[in-house]
């Protein structure tokens, strides 16, 4: 039978120590668990639990009662781990979120959300990748997050001098169930409340052991005995160890008997043993406890919300007593309410980790803000610099948290308090708080991104941007530097699509910062941070100044991707590079260039095949699937048609294959552009009924975009194939099934063009009118006032729409519709 086993620091014991579980797919144990145990070690001194082999059997019983004393589950998410069984997802992670345990996702992979939702829910994971220096890093999320969750020996020191007395229990380790029944039982009675219980849970015994046996016996002050036949049946440390030294001590002892001995055995092994308890009679036992312990337990701190609160830290980290989360919430709660900020806090944990209750980010949103109230309280009465960094950290953590959950109105009003506070600061002459407000002006900018209120968007950036820039020229950190970039990246993000000298212009500041970090450090991220830069401003010269412009960016990019891949060959740079060669790979293909196209692409498949080997990930069979697409699209337009279809279904084989395993939004995407390249193959050859299929299987993965997505795209390309649905049907003198598919295209559009009003929307718009209005012409065999009233509207419609627009595709629309009526 596999065991656990345990990391500490320096190779301690796990006695009294936070335990953590490592929980993950067997195949990921290695990549991961050194990584992060060092990580979680360097922040809390801790006991990191992992499987002595990972994937092999264990006793289920065992299991449960192993998992039952961990504090946190920490899992790695991959595509093995959400996609392939393991006990990881299918009995360790439902057992934590059963019994309220808080779970760490760690997102090692790109590409994963959508799969991620269905597995874990709406359960927020920390990403090891994140690189917007305004959202608090990686490392510092983890440090807060480890802390807020597991107990620090100095708190849990506390926790200990606030019991009134210890109880030291004694079990034979077979019997590990029913000693912790008989810690409920204890429990049970009020009095004992405040009484811990000292265990020796996961220790072997040895040297170290027994000395803290010998240190808790003389703190205790009863021995408690679980009574079961493995006392008896064999010579065991109780025997020889710990009951003697108990007499030794002159310990009273309480045996409880919790599962039918014989009495005779246990007079024989065990000397001056006074009677024993039934355990399972409650009155006796009660009796028998109070008995031994009148002298010792109290309640003169019952009052105390203080006291109360440690004691409810100790409910709810099985500190020196069992995990009761009923009564640790209870506790918790009522020093919360009676205005203890760390029982605020430690609320604000509770609700956001699912540590000790379900777990509900809108409760821990609530308690944060009782914290703000107090806070801002304690600030008005004392204006200190202290009380002022601590209000605006906890309004920074709360209006995240609100954007986190999409409460945007809330979290707008949030770092509206942010603000003003840090302006009073800064504008009172105290520049300490500069970076603050910068911070609050920057997340007021991403809120009114999120709410595409572009304008306001801008305008606060700019204010951040102009505070960044001030802290730059004044002590220019690493960090500031960071920062400044990010202002420039968001505004160039809002300005490039309508201005675009600006939109160009902030990126290439942004990469100046990064060139001159590089310079300074050498480090890789930057680098990462350049030929992303590089990407965006090929993006920009794209659509404003060409292909030569592109591909000049889109080859620097490429330049540093190579020198990354080759020095450190790891997922992403590879990865990053075969994204190089496909944008390439696109310009030369809008350049005519099919050849030299043909060959970026076809690099761009060599590295993601040997990703999909490796990994096997979703984003890396999406790229395969992608690519294929895309060598697809050159062969048809080199005119080697077999060669198109061969490579359309070998993209279609791999992103059916991974839409029935992952569900993953990239494979229906993939999937649908592969099947509607066959059905735009079988129209041009006159294949209707396969042209037909191919679309009919095209909307049905464009619909399930639609669902998880909900986005205009998917919708737009959704009422796309709709109307090549509609044109096959009425190129095959189906008239009823064209005019079917025709309206629910008009239905979208409608739709669209009144919720964006974008030009696009509206060619859109005109494009479908027209076809539909032919639908109904050509329906009006009988000459029908009816049908022919319905076209003449729909040309009509299709000429207002754009005849008078400065867009020259609507107005060309516009004159299509009107030689139809002319007609």
């Amino acid at each position: 039978m596999s065991d656990f086993l345990y990391k500490t620091i320096a190779g301690e014991r796990p006695q009294g120590k936070p335990n953590v579980f490592f929980s993950c797919h067997p195949d990921d144990f290695a990549r991961f668990f050194e990584q992060y145990a060092s990580k979680i070690l360097k922040i809390q001194n801790c006991a990191v639990w992992y499987e002595s082999e990972p994937g092999a059997e264990y006793d289920p019983e065992d299991l449960e009662l192993r998992l039952s004393q961990m504090q946190l589950f920490v899992i790695p998410v991959t595509t093995k781990l959400l996609t392939t069984p393991n006990r990881a997802m299918d009995v360790e992670f439902p057992f934590a979120m059963e019994k309220h345990i808080p779970v760490l996702p760690l997102m090692t992979e790109q590409g994963l959300d959508d799969v991620y939702s269905r597995r874990f829910g709406d359960l927020q994971y920390l990403d090891p990748n994140n690189t917007d220096e305004t959202r608090r890093s990686f490392d510092e999320v983890l440090s807060s997050y480890i802390r807020a969750t597991l107990v620090s020996s100095e708190l849990a020191a506390k926790v200990r001098a606030a019991f009134d007395a210890y109880i030291f229990l004694s079990y034979r380790k077979k019997d590990r169930k029913m000693a912790q029944e008989l810690m409920r039982l204890i429990h049970k009675n009020p009095v004992c409340r405040d009484i811990a219980i000292w265990y020796d849970e996961f220790l072997t015994p040895g040297e170290d052991f027994n000395r803290a046996i010998e240190e808790m016996l003389e703190k205790s002050d009863l021995f408690a005995l679980a009574v079961t036949p493995n006392l008896v049946n064999e010579v065991n440390y109780i025997m020889t160890t710990e009951y003697p030294a108990a007499l030794a001590q002159k310990k009273p002892v309480l045996p409880v008997e919790m599962a039918e001995t014989d009495r005779a055995a246990l007079e024989e092994h065990y000397e001056c043993l006074p009677p024993v308890v039934p355990g399972e009679d409650g009155e006796a036992f009660r009796s028998a406890l109070l008995e031994k312990l009148k002298a010792i337990a109290v309640t003169a701190n019952d009052a105390d919300p203080g006291h109360n609160y440690l004691i409810g830290l100790a409910y709810l980290d099985g500190i020196d007593v069992e995990v009761n989360a009923e009564r640790a919430l209870d506790l918790i709660t009522g020093a919360a309410e009676a205005g203890v900020t760390e029982a605020m806090s430690q609320l604000v944990t509770m609700y956001e980790t699912g540590k000790g209750v379900a777990r509900d980010y809108r409760k821990g949103i609530e308690w944060r803000e009782k914290h703000v109230e107090v806070l801002q309280e304690a600030y008005e009465k004392d204006s200190t610099e202290q009380n002022a960094e601590s209000l605006l950290s906890e309004l920074r953590l709360l209006g995240e948290a609100q954007f986190d959950v999409r409460d945007l109105e809330a979290a707008r009003k949030t770092f509206n308090e942010m603000s003003y506070l840090a302006e009073d600061l800064v504008y009172g002459g105290n520049d300490r708080f500069l970076r603050d407000l910068s911070v609050s002006y920057y997340k007021r900018g991403e809120t009114a991104q999120a709410e595409n209120d572009l304008l306001r968007a801008e305008h606060e950036y700019k204010k951040a941007l102009d505070i960044s820039e001030k802290i730059v020229a004044e002590s220019g950190t690493v960090l500031s530097r960071r920062e400044l970039a990010n202002c420039y990246i968001r505004l160039g993000e809002i300005a490039w699509h309508e201005d675009f000298s600006k939109g160009k212009d902030f990126y290439e500041k942004a990469l100046r910062i990064y060139e001159n970090l590089f310079q300074e450090s050498a480090a890789m991220e930057e680098l990462n941070n350049m030929s992303a830069c590089y990407d965006r401003l090929g993006s920009v010269a794209l659509l404003n100044e060409g292909l030569p412009a592109a591909e000049s960016f889109y080859k620097k990019a490429l330049a540093i991707r190579e020198q990354l891949a080759e020095e450190t060959g790891t997922v992403l740079s590879r990865r990053t590079l075969s994204v190089s060669y496909m944008l390439l790979g696109y310009i030369a293909e809008k350049g005519g260039d099919l050849s030299g196209a043909e060959e970026f692409f076809k690099r761009a498949f060599s590295i993601r095949e040997q990703l999909v080997e490796e990994t096997g990930t979703v984003q890396a069979r999406h790229d395969i699937a992608a690519t294929l697409n895309h060598l697809g699209n050159i062969a048809k337009e080199s005119g080697n048609l077999s060669a198109a279809e061969d490579r359309y279904r070998q993209s279609l084989a791999v992103s059916e294959k991974l839409a029935e395993e992952s569900k993953a939004i990239e494979a229906y995407r993939d999937m649908s552009a592969s099947y509607e390249s066959l059905g735009d193959m079988a129209r041009e050859n006159a294949d209707l009924q396969e042209a037909y299929r191919c679309y009919e299987r095209c909307r049905s993965a464009k619909s399930e975009l639609v669902y998880y997505t909900g986005t205009d795209d998917a919708r737009r390309e959704e009422a796309d194939i709709d109307l090549k649905l509609g044109s096959v049907e009425l190129s095959s003198g189906r008239l009823s099934s064209a005019r079917s598919h025709y309206e629910h295209c008009l239905f979208r559009r409608e739709k669209l063009a009144k919720e964006t009003g974008t030009v696009e929307s509206y060619r859109d718009l005109a494009q479908v009118c027209i076809g539909l209005g032919t639908v109904y012409h050509m329906e009006n065999t009988f000459d029908s006032p009816l049908l022919a009233a319905r076209s003449k509207e729909l040309f009509e419609r299709a000429v207002s729409l754009g005849e008078n627009s400065e867009d020259s595709i609507l107005r060309e629309r516009a004159r299509l519709a009107k030689s139809f009526l002319d007609k």
